[in-house]
């Protein structure tokens, strides 16, 4: 379906929960949009418009929203009260694994601001990769090798996994693996955030992540904005 239809199938399901009073979406895309086409996330923006919504920050990737699902953000010197950035988290990873791809990201903070400090995009290991259906062994080999070289030597404290797949059964071996040959395996239930929630799979993770920044935005308008030019105004709303 294209873009415009998707939206305004969106903005249709939404009046008829409740009457849209503010046109705005938070778009959360899968890392494989976001980190490979800016044309993509400007034409969003555009069939977003055609359906009569705005999006607020467009093209905002799926790892990103994960850790906002999570809770996890930047940390300002002012922090909202509403907010809790989670500073305690240093070094999370998130990782992706779609039918079409394996993105995985490997986030610091630097002055308190969450940034990309590694980051792959492997459009060949997807799940429905046509090397895994001939040379099984060997895809699973460089999967476990591209989160390898994302992860590096660091300490990884916070693991997040997400995509259509993320509960693929020899997907979570490969980390496990990966976190126990490194020392990390009695924490794996921690790292992988198994416990951080108890609402369904990592599949929803982007969206729900996206909805959390939606409602502070609109809670606490300008003040989720660094600076306030970089997204719309919004006041509180008592209805929300």
């Amino acid at each position: 379906m294209a873009p415009t239809g998707i939206f305004l199938d969106l903005k249709s399901s939404i009046i008829d929960f409740d009457p849209l009073t503010f046109p705005f979406i938070f778009l959360s895309v899968p890392d494989s949009i976001q980190q490979s086409s800016y044309e993509a996330c400007t034409r969003f923006q555009i069939a977003a418009q055609h359906a009569g919504l705005e999006l607020l920050r467009p093209c905002t990737s799926a790892s990103r929203s994960t850790l906002s699902y999570h809770y996890i953000g930047d940390c300002f010197e002012e922090t909202d009260p509403g907010w809790s950035c989670r500073g305690d988290i240093k070094m999370p990873v998130t990782i992706s694994y779609t039918n079409q791809s394996l993105a995985a990201s490997r986030i610091g903070r630097h002055d308190g601001m969450l940034e990309i400090f590694h980051h792959s995009l492997d459009l060949d290991l997807g799940f429905e990769s046509s090397l895994k259906k001939v040379q099984e062994e060997k895809y699973w080999a460089l999967i476990k090798k591209s989160i390898e070289d994302v992860i590096g030597d660091e300490e990884v404290d916070a693991l997040f996994l997400f995509g259509e797949h993320d509960r693929d059964p020899r997907f979570r071996e490969v980390i496990k693996s990966i976190m126990q040959e490194r020392g990390n395996g009695d924490r794996l239930g921690e790292i992988t955030g198994l416990s951080r929630k108890d609402m369904g799979d990592g599949l929803w993770y982007g969206a729900r992540g996206a909805a959390v920044v939606a409602r502070r935005l609109m809670w606490h308008g300008g003040d989720a904005c660094l600076p306030n030019a970089w997204c719309e105004i919004a006041s509180y709303h008592d209805e929300l």
